[in-house]
């Protein structure tokens, strides 16, 4: 009784191209063009005005397509964001955009007079010079729990390496030296999380001992996959020998860690700060 009532798609022949009502439209060559108008909202205060983006579109031939209309151009890219550089294509935080939102956090950062509506600007509270100054407080290293089935308990237990605080930063751009935006686009609230942001530190290639024979061959050749099965389940990789059976493979788990900052426990594995195990 209520909603929408669907009736199947019909072509209108007559209507080769059409724009909305109102717009000063102008139809030549067989394209359409939306100029920039503006349209009232509440009233005709000059504040309510809202702009209207342009974008033109263009109707292809009978030949292409079936005389699709596909999009020409369009300036959404302009908006709405204007400030930077290279035609304001380029977007640059400056200070500003960041701030306290209350005053009880701005006296802790040293930013006096910040409210929600106005933000003091943003500054770091833990630098990379103070964490080099005392590298045993944020140090940390990474023991790791997980299931060997051929170790004679099926358990074993190893330290994977040890963060220095201060090689982690060492190779960092210096915007990257505060705990501000890090190269995984995450925000680093903490302090440790610096000493998260590394680049192929859980890389299974580091310690190629953690994987059998067929490791190398799976790297190089195979995918790991069955391509000839429409469900594509795992096979796990094999050696050509016994390509005939089913050989999952059983990878510790930093195999299956990425580049990812800002863990304390994944899986079996665990982060343990303030703990140097040289």
């Amino acid at each position: 009784m209520f909603g929408l009532k669907v009736k199947d798609a019909q072509k209108d022949d007559q209507k080769s191209s059409e724009y909305l009502s109102g717009e000063a439209g102008s139809q030549a060559g067989g394209s359409t063009q939306g100029t920039s108008t503006t349209t009232q909202r509440r009233g005709s205060s000059n504040e309510n005005k809202v702009k209207v983006l342009q974008v033109a579109m263009k109707k292809k031939s009978d030949s292409e397509d079936n005389g699709q209309i596909e999009l020409e151009t369009n300036n959404l890219a302009n908006a709405p964001i204007k400030r930077g550089s290279n035609n304001n294509q380029q977007v640059q935080l400056k200070a500003d955009d960041f701030g306290t939102t209350s005053s009880s956090e701005s006296g802790q950062s040293g930013t006096q007079g910040s409210t929600p509506s106005n933000p003091g600007p943003w500054t770091p509270w833990l630098t990379t010079e103070q964490i080099h100054n005392d590298p045993a407080k944020f140090a940390a290293s990474i023991l790791i729990l997980y299931d060997a089935p051929y170790a004679r308990n099926r358990t074993a237990i190893d330290r994977v390496d040890h963060l220095d605080p201060k090689v982690m930063t060492a190779n960092y751009p210096p915007s990257w030296r505060t705990p501000k935006w890090n190269h995984h686009g995450l925000w680093d609230w903490k302090a440790r999380d610096v000493l998260l942001q590394t680049t192929g530190f859980f890389n299974p290639r580091r310690h190629p001992e953690w994987f059998d024979g067929g490791q190398t061959v799976a790297d190089n050749e195979k995918t790991g996959f069955d391509v000839d099965n429409s469900e594509n389940t795992k096979q796990g990789f094999q050696k050509e020998a016994d390509s005939d059976k089913s050989a999952p493979i059983a990878l510790p788990f930093e195999a299956y860690f990425a580049n990812i900052g800002n863990l304390t426990w994944f899986g079996q594995a665990l982060l343990v700060f303030g703990i140097c195990l040289s």
